[in-house]
């Protein structure tokens, strides 16, 4: 058999290998958009096609940071942070979320990287907490369960302490009465899935 022969039953091979996992997995690997279909949408479309909002890298930290630092949304990062969440990851979420909304340019979301990242790791301190600064882990959601869930993986030691009550998620500043509830929420979903791990182990 000539080498051009054998290169041509292997392509094949590997055509027939593509097309069984497609049908193992379901999907349709025509069923997506055809090259070139972003260029015959209407210019403007999305915000981040249009010129951004703030082009000064100092105005674009302060406008971010202030949003990061309303009190919910502090005591959020703060939770996944304390949850074993890098801090890289959350800041990149909010950058790209930035970019998304036609707030600033990617430049620009890159040079906020590492200011943002510093500015969350003196709150983490401030608040107690010894930060993850990256991992390869994403995060797009905030409910009680799967914090939970995700500093039972990355923070067992916390999440134990959070299990027997000894935590203290923000020892600066005490949540509004709202937050409060949720921390409520929150401890006892880890207790419930204490419980549960023990009644597995007992079994």
């Amino acid at each position: 058999m000539s080498m051009k022969e054998y290169n041509k039953n292997q392509r094949r091979a590997s055509t027939r290998q593509q097309a069984d996992n497609y049908d193992k997995s379901g999907i349709d690997p025509f069923s997506r958009a055809p090259a070139g279909y972003g260029l015959t949408q209407a210019p403007g479309k999305w915000p981040w096609d249009n010129p951004p909002e703030i082009v000064d890298v100092d105005d674009a930290f302060e406008n971010i940071k202030k949003r990061m630092m309303a009190p919910e949304e502090r005591y959020d990062l703060l939770r996944l942070i304390d949850a074993g969440i890098p801090i890289e990851t959350l800041v990149r979420t909010a950058t790209f979320g930035a970019f998304t909304q036609g707030l600033i340019t990617p430049d620009v979301a890159e040079m906020l990287n590492a200011p943002l990242s510093a500015h969350l790791l003196v709150e983490a301190d401030r608040a107690g907490i010894t930060p993850k600064f990256n991992n390869n882990v994403k995060l797009d959601v905030l409910p009680d369960k799967e914090v939970a869930d995700i500093m039972r993986s990355l923070n067992p030691k916390r999440f134990m302490e959070y299990a027997e009550g000894k935590a203290n998620p923000s020892a600066e500043e005490e949540p509004a009465e709202p937050t409060k509830e949720t921390m409520k929420g929150f401890m006892a979903s880890m207790k419930e899935d204490v419980a549960q791990q023990e009644n597995t182990d007992g079994n």
